[in-house]
């Protein structure tokens, strides 16, 4: 009985993790600023929100502990001057994200290789038709590598000059992405299917269990055949 106790808290807890991963960095059904009562109110800027709370989630994570206060001290400073300058723009809101999450990019780009691309980052959607019409685009003006994606009716249809993610997504427009819809990913240039690192991953954990299965079987019937071989003529 304890035993079915426990497994009922933990299947709740996970619906707890399920639902808060799929809402803004605040709850927004409590009491808001009027800034947060426009990003609640926006699917847009609801996006942004996702994406900068996960980068700012992952940088805390990996940057050097002398780092942390530093970036804790200009979240906070983020914070408030989106308050007091935004208020209920919606777009000084979204002008605000994005700089934002360009920030904690270029940060991330020198402690991990999913960011080392130094993209700056632009979303843009139709405001109605947000499931429909929506796009990213990162660029960088040094190296001229551009990688986009955007909605062709129940597709993303994605491009990259960068030959490395000919195939494979950026990290950014996999969050964009995955907080925005679930549609299959096709290249613009050959029609292919473009997979997420996620699914890459997948794909090579697979590969490795089907490789060390087959190694087993093999070396089971060679063994079955030695074994037999002893028997009838040793």
């Amino acid at each position: 009985m304890k035993r079915l106790y426990v497994l009922k808290a933990l299947l709740l807890l996970l619906t707890l993790l399920v639902n808060l991963s799929e809402s803004v960095s605040f709850d927004c059904k409590s009491m808001l600023q009027p800034d947060e009562q426009v990003i609640c109110n926006s699917e847009e800027l609801s996006s942004l929100d996702n994406i900068l709370s996960e980068l700012y989630s992952i940088a805390l994570k990996r940057i050097s502990k002398w780092q942390k206060s530093e970036l804790k001290e200009t979240q906070r400073k983020w914070l408030n001057d989106r308050k007091i300058l935004c208020a209920t723009n919606h777009d000084c809101i979204n002008q605000h994200y994005l700089k934002r999450i360009e920030q904690l990019e270029y940060l991330l780009s020198n402690t991990d290789n999913n960011f080392k691309l130094g993209c700056t980052v632009i979303c843009g959607s139709v405001r109605g038709l947000y499931n429909i019409m929506q796009s990213i685009i990162m660029f960088n003006v040094a190296t001229y590598d551009i990688y986009t994606a955007f909605i062709d009716h129940d597709t993303v249809m994605y491009f990259a000059t960068n030959k490395k993610y000919k195939n494979t997504m950026p990290y950014t427009i996999e969050m964009w992405k995955s907080n925005s819809n679930t549609y299959p990913v096709i290249s613009g240039f050959d029609g292919t299917s473009v997979k997420t690192k996620l699914q890459v991953a997948q794909d090579t954990a697979n590969r490795r269990e089907k490789i060390f299965t087959y190694s087993v079987c093999s070396i089971s019937i060679i063994a079955g055949f030695l074994i037999s071989t002893l028997f009838l003529y040793g």
